[in-house]
């Protein structure tokens, strides 16, 4: 197959003239401004194509493919070993002419191409779209549904006749029942079938069935309205009275409806609601009686003598929290000290009595007799009658003093037995009462109310009482029973100060005085507990 006749960048064929022109033209030899990758340079511009008809085209085609021949034959005598000039592969450019080469090319290196960037994506902004939002009218949903149905009514004398009804009309309401009706068949609906109240409905008149108005004039008369009992002012009086904060919640918080609050403002708001109730005026003489009900705490911080509801209230309301709390704290320690005051109170006194000394109490009982038992059993507990202390005649035969094993060294024991009549022992007279208070003072005021009872820090006794280690009652300070056994009530008793006094005492140096003191018996004011012959 011939070549191809060679075309140029028109896509035109070649003329021989042009094709030896450019021949001529062309250089071995590069310039010294080109490389030896470069095409081979031209000295002259190339010829521009001129037109040819058909039959000079024909002609010059064949005259090129001889001319072309021949080049390669002579290329291959004169570059022998020189590689395949067709086996070279040269870059295309699309913007310039195909050129014929008739030097010689050199080998060329692999030329790795210029990385091409990545394209960096546009972004494209969409414009929001606004949707038009037509405007809904609200539809009233019917509220219609289990939760909202009366329950049946059957007619009982158990049920509240007037509670059904109000859940009727409720129903009727909540549904938007217009007709007479539609609400006279709700309420027919609901009455239990084979029911009191079914009967009832079937054998009424259809002249009280024509409206819902008639209906419930019917029912009411059939099942009237409870009466209410309303409270009378006695109740409102007894429920004032009644009323208490105790001491334990002074100055504390309490939770009222999941809302904390202090205890002292909710007894004020419920007392509030109690007076206005009952009425300010009818109730005013109780102020005096709720005040001495209230703690010891909150009367001391609200005014005696008050005669008006609304000043007492207020002042309750006004209380400094603050001050509340530190008294109230303070009254509570004081009230643990004497609790764990008579705790060890007690437990001196079971280890306070030896063998022979509950001998000698029980010979002294069963001499007595169970008669000053029974006299003290059927006194009132609630009189606090005030106690008189008497002379014994003194026994025959008196016991031999027997001693404990003391926990105190010698030196010890002679110290306290030497101090323990340091403070004076009075009468029970009327200068002696006013000598003893005036050492009570003395003693609280250098110890405190709070002050602890040791072996150096005695305390005054009362007045007429037994000596001090004569084996006397702890509790009363009389002679001839235990202090597990004092008939004399709590109230008339000695202080607790004194008590644990007595009993340090008798616990570390033994009942001396047994011998030298005068028995004492303790009597009331409307009769002795014992009797003076024994």
């Amino acid at each position: 197959m011939p070549p191809k006749q060679p075309r140029g960048p028109k896509g035109q064929f070649i003329s021989k003239k042009s094709l030896t022109s450019l021949s001529d033209a062309s250089s071995l030899n590069t310039s010294t401004e080109s490389s030896p990758l470069d095409t081979p340079e031209l000295t002259s511009n190339e010829t521009e194509d001129q037109p040819q008809d058909q039959e000079n085209s024909e002609y010059e085609s064949h005259e090129v493919r001889q001319q072309l021949e021949q080049t390669d034959e002579e290329d291959q005598e004169s570059l022998t070993g020189a590689p395949d000039p067709e086996a070279n592969t040269l870059p295309t450019f699309d913007d310039q002419p195909t050129k014929i080469l008739s030097a010689v090319v050199q080998p060329q290196k692999s030329i790795t191409p210029w990385p091409v960037p990545p394209a960096t994506p546009t972004k494209t902004f969409l414009k929001p779209i606004i949707a038009k939002v037509t405007p809904q009218t609200s539809k009233s949903k019917k509220m219609s549904g289990n939760g909202n149905t009366p329950g049946w009514f059957h007619g009982k004398a158990d049920e509240n006749a007037q509670n059904f009804l109000r859940e009727v009309e409720r129903y009727v309401v909540l549904n938007e029942l217009k007709t007479e009706q539609g609400k006279i068949t709700v309420f027919s609906t609901l009455l239990s079938a084979g029911s009191i109240a079914d009967t009832w409905w079937n054998k009424l008149d259809t002249s009280h069935k024509s409206t819902w108005s008639d209906v419930k004039t019917a029912f009411s008369n059939r099942w009237p309205a409870i009466t209410v009992a309303e409270k009378t002012g006695l109740d409102y009086q007894r429920e004032i009275l009644a009323l208490r904060l105790k001491e334990e919640e002074v100055g504390k918080q309490i939770t009222v409806a999941g809302v904390p609050t202090w205890a002292h403002l909710q007894f004020h708001v419920n007392l509030r609601q109690l007076v206005n109730e009952a009425g300010a005026n009818t109730t005013a003489g109780l102020v005096y009686q709720v005040r001495e009900n209230l703690p010891t705490v909150i009367k001391e911080l609200t005014t005696p003598g008050l005669a008006e509801w609304s000043k007492f209230l207020d002042e309750i309301k006004a209380l400094d929290t603050n001050k509340l709390r530190e008294k109230a704290e303070t009254a509570r320690k004081k009230k643990e000290e004497e609790k764990m005051q008579s705790a060890r109170l007690a437990r001196l006194e079971t280890m306070q009595t030896d063998a022979i000394e509950v001998m000698r109490l029980q010979l002294q009982r069963t001499n007595l007799g169970s008669a000053p038992t029974e006299r003290s059993t059927t006194s009132s507990p609630n009189l606090a009658p005030r106690i008189r202390y008497i002379n014994r005649q003194l026994e025959t035969n008196t016991q031999q003093t027997t001693r404990q094993r003391q926990p105190l060294t010698q030196e010890e024991r002679d110290i306290m037995r030497s101090h323990v009549n340091d403070i004076a022992h009075h009468s029970d007279t009327t200068p002696g009462r006013a000598a003893y208070d005036e050492q009570l003072k003395q003693w609280f005021t250098k110890y405190g109310q709070t002050g602890r009872v040791t072996e150096t820090t005695q305390f005054p006794l009362r007045p007429g009482s037994a000596m001090i280690c004569s084996g006397e009652c702890f509790k009363c300070g009389a002679h001839g029973h235990r202090s597990a056994e004092c008939p004399v009530p709590e109230t008339s008793q000695l202080p607790i100060q004194e008590r644990i006094w007595r009993s340090l005492a008798a616990r570390a140096l033994g009942n001396f005085n047994r011998a030298n003191a005068v028995q004492i018996d303790v009597a009331f004011e409307e009769e002795n507990v014992r009797g003076s012959n024994g």
